[in-house]
């Protein structure tokens, strides 16, 4: 019997060994699997890392080669011999510039193979004419080869575009979908294309300041188009290097506006201009050389500054594919020492306390047979199954026990259930539903006492009917058979799941009043399990209700304007981005902020604010349907949302509407009126975005332009438009409307500022049609850049008639204006930007924002002059903007 006992032992633990080793095998297959994706992981964040190096080699020989290619240009232009400081500049670079290049030529991957020969090529052919140079640096310009200078730019340039396709290959080809490194490398590749534009139109300048010649007309042309390529590749770069985040190449921004913008190119433009007088502008060429040098520096800067973001970034992945693996390594470790333990506890600890086991059941076999008659089976089989004949036995022996104790715990299970219920209503009915047990507890909750309604009335004496009927109509849609509106509506669930039937009902008392219980339904049974009756536990949940009922509100809806919150607009918004989703239908998203609200609120104090804030949220609510969601977000700011609207126009109607309404002022307590406006910005579904995320950012940045263009007034987000046509998403307003306060008192210059509003309407109503005509867009654009040059030309006249100090600042502002708007519809007819920003450009810049800027200027000396009299047109400007959607 021993013998046996152990082998069952030996049997039990190999059971159970092979059970912790599949346990383990499995652990370990996940594990193992882990670490083959962390060092997928790492292989693809090295590839990043290697790329990364080659296009940083790359760009800082395109940096390098790029100063002495314009250093060399600029000499061998120039009347006299290399200079020492020319000398040493060049050779400094050239050094810098080859050392990079071998690396890049090393480290080419070998999907780059028709880019790496190109770069051979062009290298070799900059080699050779290197050698040509350095004869000729040392001559006079009429001792040098006439030729020279241009088959060194056209060498030089085939190599910056080699230079170019190399690096554009190795940061777009990165071997791993990584959208943030993709964006790196596309920023990396535009500064380097801007850096060279700048590079080459400051050259171009250079060479002519080098030469002593003033700049033809053909150079003034082509440095022109080398700017507005800059220019585009400029507002790519900007935008793109602020979603970046990154610190440097934020600086480095500022370092470019600075040094190129506001140092270089004021120089460039006064040899343009000069030249276009046929003079030479009185600039020496060192300055010229070294505006040149820190801008091209700063160019070249950025650019560094974006290469150094993309390196940090693909170390930061090579840190944490390490880290993953170190992590892998660690839990595959920790697995197998745990397995260790594990199967050291199982021979340790497992066989004695299985012998235990089997010998209290052999006690508990030995008790069964002396307070028996007949001694029980005796135990057979392995030790698993004499447990579970010990368990059958066990069963037995409490199932006797419990039937000799039936009678007893029948007696007292109704009297224990009521004593266990005594604060709630306890009813008990028989099988028809007639009342047999009515507690102390409902007499107190429902006014009827127990001789009342004891086998006298069923709980339908006290339930609401109409619940009643609607509970049983719910039932019989459910259970897919008829329930009558009686007693069964109360225990048709109970009677079908077996299971308590817990909801919310309406008593109705005695004296008529209602209450709110949460009434537990289940059945009774008898020691045969025999179904005898149904037992009701109520307690009254009026209190709890009213309570759930105003968090409710609390959690939803705003305190003060009752009007939805940002959760409940959260929901709503998902809701009816679903629907049209689904209809295909269009959605606005309207973000409202009020304006001179703060002021109001600090001089009468919140109480007041807070009256303003209920009545603008009333006014608004006129304005919107009721389909629609208005919500308030916080402090003074709301959101609406206008689902299945027809086209872009009907949103921005809306917003208008209430924008006059809130325009209109507010009579409040105490004689106090307050007079505020509102800023609103709209995005469209699916035009602006597809996300409530996406929605809100659009909103938020189309309000936040609606303020920077003098609040109150309505502004749709910029999008860019279609080929060929030109749609709101372009245009920041829907019309401009003349005021009165804008009149100067000079009649001719208002005449004419009257003219142009009207003038940028008819530009603006062609440019909104439906059927966009693009020749009819082009007719009113011409107009309009006609009537500003003739405006433009009087305006100065009468000015220097009144003798305006500030008639250059004015007058060379003039000019500028003219230029861009000249350059700017140059670019568009060569469909390098959209017509809608062209129009955005005079109607909102030229038109509106000089004149409310620019020419208010000058208004007080007119109107002091000519004895002009009329409001304060700055206070005019704030409460009547020229912007009116």
């Amino acid at each position: 019997m021993v013998m046996n006992r152990k082998e069952n032992n030996l049997s039990l633990r190999t059971l159970l060994m092979l059970l912790v080793g599949l346990l383990v095998l499995v652990a370990l297959s996940f594990a193992v699997r882990d670490l083959q994706q962390s060092l997928s992981v790492y292989r693809k964040a090295l590839v990043l890392a290697e790329r990364n190096a080659v296009a940083d080699n790359c760009l800082q020989a395109v940096k390098n080669f790029a100063f002495e290619r314009g250093r060399s240009n600029v000499v061998l232009l120039g009347h006299y011999p290399i200079s020492e400081l020319n000398r040493r500049f060049i050779d400094e670079r050239r050094a810098l510039a080859d050392t990079h290049l071998g690396q890049v030529l090393g480290g080419l991957p070998d999907t780059l193979g028709a880019e790496g020969l190109a770069l051979r090529q062009a290298w070799d052919k900059v080699r050779i004419l290197r050698q040509v140079l350095d004869t000729h640096f040392p001559l006079q310009r009429n001792e040098r080869d006439a030729t020279l200078a241009d088959q060194w730019l056209l060498a030089a340039n085939e190599l910056m575009t080699s230079l170019d396709q190399v690096l554009t290959g190795v940061s777009m080809a990165s071997g791993d979908i990584d959208a943030r490194f993709e964006r790196m490398s596309h920023l990396r590749v535009l500064a380097l294309q801007f850096r060279d534009l700048v590079g080459r139109e400051s050259t171009a300048l250079g060479t002519e300041l080098s030469s002593g010649r003033v700049p033809s007309l053909e150079r003034v042309i082509s440095v022109k188009e080398l700017r507005g390529r800059s220019l585009q590749l400029w507002s790519q770069i900007e935008p793109g290097v602020s979603g970046l985040a990154d610190r440097g190449s934020s600086e480095a921004i500022e370092v470019v506006r600075s040094e190129l913008f506001a140092g270089l190119r004021p120089l460039q433009d006064q040899m343009i201009a000069e030249a276009s007088r046929n003079n030479r502008a009185p600039i020496t060429l060192n300055s010229y050389l070294s505006a040149s040098v820190s801008a091209l520096d700063s160019t070249i800067e950025l650019a560094d500054s974006i290469n150094r973001a993309a390196a940090n970034y693909t170390q930061q992945r090579l840190d944490a594919a390490r880290w993953q693996m170190s992590v892998s390594l660690a839990s595959i470790a920790a697995i197998l020492t745990l397995a260790g333990l594990v199967i050291m506890l199982l021979m340790r600890r497992f066989t004695q306390p299985l012998n235990d086991i089997l010998q209290r059941i052999d006690k508990l076999i030995g008790r069964q047979a002396t307070s028996s008659q007949g001694a029980p089976s005796p135990l057979v089989g392995d030790d698993f199954a004499k447990v579970g004949q010990a368990l059958t036995l066990l069963d037995q022996t409490m199932e006797a026990r419990l039937r000799s104790e039936a009678a007893l715990h029948e007696s007292e299970r109704i009297n224990s259930s009521i004593l266990a219920c005594t604060p709630q209503s306890v009813i008990v009915t028989d099988a028809h539903g007639f009342i047999s047990v009515f507690s102390p507890g409902a007499e107190r909750m429902l006014g009827y006492s127990a001789e009342e309604v004891i086998g006298k009335c069923t709980p339908l004496l006290f339930h609401d009917h109409g619940e009643i009927v609607a509970r049983a109509s719910e039932l019989s849609h459910e259970l897919d058979s008829t329930v009558e509106p009686d007693f069964n509506a109360l225990i048709a669930m109970t009677k079908v799941t077996s299971l308590p039937d817990e909801r919310e009902w309406t008593y109705v008392r005695k004296d008529g009043h209602r209450i709110r219980v949460l009434l537990a339904i289940t059945y009774l049974r008898n020691a045969q399990g025999e179904m005898i009756g149904y037992l009701g536990v109520a307690s009254d949940v009026t209190e709890r209700s009213r309570v759930a009922h105003e968090m409710s509100r609390l959690a939803y809806y705003d305190h003060l304007t009752r009007l939805p919150n940002r959760r409940l607009l959260h929901d709503r918004m998902q809701m009816a981005l679903n629907q049209a989703r689904r209809e295909q239908t269009r959605l606005a998203l309207l973000l409202i902020d009020l304006d001179k609200f703060k002021p109001i609120n600090d001089e009468y104090g919140h109480a007041v604010g807070d009256l303003l804030l209920k009545a603008v949220a009333e006014r608004m609510q006129q304005c919107v349907r009721d389909s629609d969601t208005l919500a308030r977000i916080g402090g003074d700011e709301f959101v609406v949302v206008l689902s299945g609207i027809g086209e872009g126009l009907d949103a921005l109607g809306v917003a208008e509407k209430i924008r006059l309404a809130l325009n209109t002022p507010f009579e409040l307590v105490e004689g106090i009126v307050a007079d505020i406006a509102c800023s609103i910005g709209v995005a469209l579904y699916p035009e602006h975005g597809l996300t409530e995320k996406s929605l809100f950012k659009k909103a938020d940045d189309a309000m936040y332009q609606a303020k920077d263009l003098g609040r109150n007034r309505v502004h749709l987000c910029n999008e860019p438009a279609g080929p060929g046509k030109v749609e709101g998403g372009d245009l920041p307003i829907m019309r401009l409307v003349w005021h009165s306060a804008y009149r100067c008192g000079e009649a001719s210059i208002d005449q004419e500022h009257e003219a142009l509003f009207r003038c940028a309407n008819t530009l603006l109503n062609a440019s909104l049609s439906v059927d966009v005509n693009p020749a009819k867009v082009l007719v009113a654009l011409d107009e309009l850049i006609e009537a500003i040059k003739m405006h433009f030309s009087h305006e100065e006249v009468i000015l220097a008639h009144h003798h305006f100090e500030g008639l250059d600042d004015h007058a060379m502002k003039h000019r500028k204006l003219v230029e861009r708007a000249l350059e700017l519809r140059r670019m568009a007819m060569d469909g390098e930007l959209s017509l809608g920003e062209l129009v955005t450009f005079l109607t909102r810049d030229v038109v509106s924002l000089h004149m409310l800027r620019e020419d208010q200027k000058f208004f007080p000396l007119l109107r002091q002059a000519l004895g002009y009299h009329a409001r304060d047109p700055a206070v005019t400007t704030q409460e009547h903007s020229s912007h009116d959607k």
